[in-house]
């Protein structure tokens, strides 16, 4: 249920902003509430250029 309130909000948004901990980057779960082509903004503790963060920046995520 929760997932599918997550992905309604996403759908229904202009913007989509993750904040996530760098633990959970690369993490997998059971299941997915959107693809990384899907997030406009990642806020986490790590700096911009921290390697974990590459494959957001790859897809033009823009990091803070």
């Amino acid at each position: 249920e929760v997932v599918q309130l997550k992905r309604a909000i996403i759908r229904s948004s202009k913007k989509v902003v993750s904040l996530t901990l760098s633990a959970k980057l690369g993490s997998t779960q059971r299941y997915q509430v959107c693809p990384i082509q899907s997030i406009n903004t990642l806020v986490t503790e790590l700096d911009p250029s921290h390697h974990a963060l590459d494959p957001y920046q790859q897809e033009g995520v823009e990091i803070i």
